[in-house]
């Protein structure tokens, strides 16, 4: 993987850190992503960066046994407005 995304990834996983402080979860019935930004990348790889760097943090795994569902939303912002939400149902 380059090191820029591998630098992300430990950003977001540090960020995620901050607000997940229960243990791994089992299962999640669903995950949520609403990422907003200019538009650059796709759909799909912005989702599988954010499960990468959950893993074994906030899910014990991503595979599809761990997390069941997923809904994921883009929304055009300005690059200086970028943002990730995420929304995590596990019971």
């Amino acid at each position: 993987m380059p090191p820029a995304y591998m630098q992300w990834k430990q950003r977001v996983r540090a960020q995620m850190g901050e607000w997940w402080t229960a243990p791994p979860l089992p299962f999640v019935n669903c995950l949520t992503l609403k990422f907003c930004g200019p538009g650059r990348g796709d759909l799909d790889n912005l989702a599988g960066a954010i499960l990468d760097a959950g893993n074994g943090l906030i899910w014990s795994d991503d595979r599809v046994t761990i997390v069941g569902a997923m809904a994921l939303r883009w929304e055009k912002s300005p690059t200086n407005k970028q943002s990730i939400y995420m929304k995590v149902i596990w019971e």
